[in-house]
């Protein structure tokens, strides 16, 4: 999505909440969509961009155990 490329860093930000709160609904799709690498753009948002991808992988992962327990 081209318009990513041009935020802001506070809406940079937002779209990161918004990927954590789609993954923390169930909707780990629409997080990664959200979490898309165009938006970081320098060393703070790269880290918080791999935080927020590994919270999403930890996220996934603890659905497949649940599944993967019943």
């Amino acid at each position: 999505m081209p318009w990513r490329r041009r935020l802001s860093p506070r809406l940079a930000h937002a779209t990161w909440v918004a990927a954590l709160a789609a993954a923390y609904a169930g909707d780990l799709d629409r997080a990664r969509d959200i979490n898309a690498p165009a938006v970081a753009t320098g060393p703070t948002r790269r880290a918080e961009q791999k935080y927020v991808a590994a919270e999403i992988a930890n996220i996934e992962a603890a659905l497949n155990l649940e599944i993967a327990s019943t």
